[in-house]
């Protein structure tokens, strides 16, 4: 492994020196990282993440974006004198592919012999028992700390009792006051998450997807860290076979997908958290929306409403309204200036994973 090893140069974009490997140097990286052979039949025993396009990456190209990941966290650490990370762990998907990355991460860094820590944040607020399970099972695959913050129900529930006076006097609604609290809930987790750079030398690690950046579906001065590197990948198309290479628990790869903050309640029995707030949608076909929104034309910056044809999203619940409506959330002014305003980080860009742009994607979804 030596030999490989001594191929990092944290001076280099990590893609670039992929690309000079021969095959049996990416193959000796896939066994380093220990990653997991995977299937599309493998990802479609995941109801939530099951679909029938023929968009799918290739153990080759999973492996192409797992070493560029950890190899750029490592750059960012190294450009910015970093040697502490923090992350939410919420039991989720997106948190434990993080955290499995991070994993990897530390295993590069010891065996580079450069210093990196990191911890990962329980941080239950009413939180569904199972959700903190999880989160403990992924810190121990990936063999990262695990830290528990106890005692911040009392403190929300304080909150709630200062501030339901407020909603009252402004007259909020169910669903309004429900998406209030769930965004204090956010924001209670980024205090705790942000404590620990009090030192010098540590940040806070997005975990924020590519899918929830077109839908602005995140939590302004909540969710977000310093450095995100899952932030271009798609959720339903792509992350979920990434997941299961690094060797994500099953139990989460199977879970369905919530926002954890009970801001979204559930479609019907079947349908719940995330899904609700993409109208019975799952990620995969909301992915679909968003190739065909981008081929059409969408920009994360423009207003410009595009047409994008029920007939070629998979879904039951995928009407011509609901299409609509999905885009119509991607390109509303309020989506715009939460991308805009909602100080977003460092980011690995797609061509830095070694990932198609969105418009070629759509020519796998057929």
């Amino acid at each position: 492994m030596q030999e490989i090893l001594s191929k990092i140069n944290l001076s280099k974009k990590a893609i670039e020196m992929w690309n000079e490997f021969d095959s049996s140097q990416k193959d000796l990286w896939s066994r380093y990282f220990d990653l997991q052979v995977v299937t599309k039949e493998d990802i479609n025993k995941f109801s939530s993440y099951s679909h029938d396009y023929s968009y799918f990456l290739d153990n080759e190209d999973i492996a192409k974006v797992i070493f560029c990941a950890v190899v750029e966290i490592l750059r960012y650490n190294n450009e910015n004198k970093m040697k502490r990370v923090f992350v939410g762990n919420s039991g989720g998907l997106d948190s434990a592919t993080v955290c499995g990355l991070l994993g990897k991460a530390v295993k590069l860094s010891k065996d580079l012999g450069i210093e990196f820590d990191v911890v990962s944040y329980g941080l239950p607020l009413y939180s569904n028992p199972e959700h903190n399970l999880r989160a403990s099972q992924t810190a121990q695959t990936f063999g990262i700390r695990y830290v528990v913050i106890e005692n911040l129900n009392n403190i929300l529930d304080e909150f709630k009792k200062s501030l339901s006076p407020l909603a009252e006097d402004f007259k909020f609604n169910e669903e309004e006051l429900r998406r209030g609290f769930g965004n204090v809930k956010a924001r209670m987790r980024m205090i705790v998450n942000f404590f620990g750079t009090t030192q010098s030398g540590s940040y806070v690690m997005s975990t924020d997807n590519l899918s929830e950046l077109y839908m602005a579906f995140w939590t302004l001065m909540g969710d977000v860290g310093a450095f995100g590197p899952i932030q271009n990948i798609l959720k339903g198309l792509e992350l979920p076979a990434i997941a299961y290479a690094l060797g994500v628990p099953e139990k989460t790869l199977g879970a369905k997908p919530t926002d954890g903050l009970e801001i979204h309640k559930s479609l019907d029995e079947k349908e719940g958290g995330d899904v609700d707030a993409f109208k019975g949608v799952h990620y995969p076909h909301l992915d679909a929306v968003i190739c065909h929104a981008v081929k059409n034309g969408l920009r994360l910056d423009s207003d410009l409403f595009v047409k994008v044809g029920a007939e070629y999203i998979d879904s039951d619940y995928a009407s011509q309204e609901v299409v609509d409506g999905l885009v119509k959330q991607m390109c509303s002014p309020g989506s715009i200036w939460k991308r805009e305003k909602g100080s977003i980080g460092s980011v690995i860009e797609r061509d830095d994973l070694g990932l198609k742009t969105l418009d070629l994607v759509v020519e796998k979804l057929k």
